[in-house]
């Protein structure tokens, strides 16, 4: 659960309202880039294998990377290859890890927030009943490792897709009994 988000909630709470459920993003969604990682790296090592097979006649590229002089071609290519893999990595990591924080989601017992950030900040209330739907959609993955993607309605029309949440079915339960207690207090 987010701290500003959970500050906010505190801040702006209404009378008796506790925070319920906040879904957090799975592992799951650090295992793709991970995978790929490693296959950009075996493809770069199995490249290398079959050039210096034929690279091996050609005359040395001058390295810009070491201070000895120069290198195979092979291996300059190889160096700036993995160079290149590196810098595509850590943008597709930090790009991953600015995603998976850009939104946050809090159910309490009176209402559902959403909050999107990045550059800049947008959060958005819904009372319980102002819900018209809380969908799971889940791979077959998904219900082998425990999680999926949740898409809220809001009455409007407005939609919200969080993707590879921990549990989705777990808010969702949460979510309908939250729902059918609070319509309950406000028919009473």
């Amino acid at each position: 659960m987010s701290s500003n988000l959970s500050e906010y909630i505190q801040s702006n709470s209404r009378k008796n309202e506790q925070i319920i459920d906040s879904p957090n993003a799975h592992r799951i969604l650090w295992l793709f880039p991970i995978l790929e990682m490693f296959i950009y790296l075996f493809l770069g090592l199995l490249l290398f294998q079959i050039s210096s097979l034929f690279l091996s006649n050609l005359p040395p590229i001058p390295s810009f990377f070491l201070p000895s002089g120069s290198l195979p071609s092979s291996t300059s290519l190889l160096i700036l290859y993995f160079i290149f893999v590196l810098l595509y990595m850590l943008f597709k990591l930090s790009s991953q890890l600015l995603d998976s924080g850009s939104k946050e989601i809090i159910l309490t017992n009176s209402r559902l927030v959403i909050r999107s950030s990045g550059l800049s900040t947008e959060t958005i209330e819904f009372d319980l009943d102002k819900v018209e739907s809380v969908t799971v959609r889940k791979s077959f993955g998904g219900s082998m490792f425990g999680y999926g993607d949740l898409i809220i309605m809001g009455v409007g029309g407005s939609r919200h897709e969080f993707q590879s949440i921990s549990n989705p079915s777990v808010f969702r339960s949460k979510f309908n009994d939250a729902s059918i207690k609070f319509i309950a207090s406000k028919s009473n």
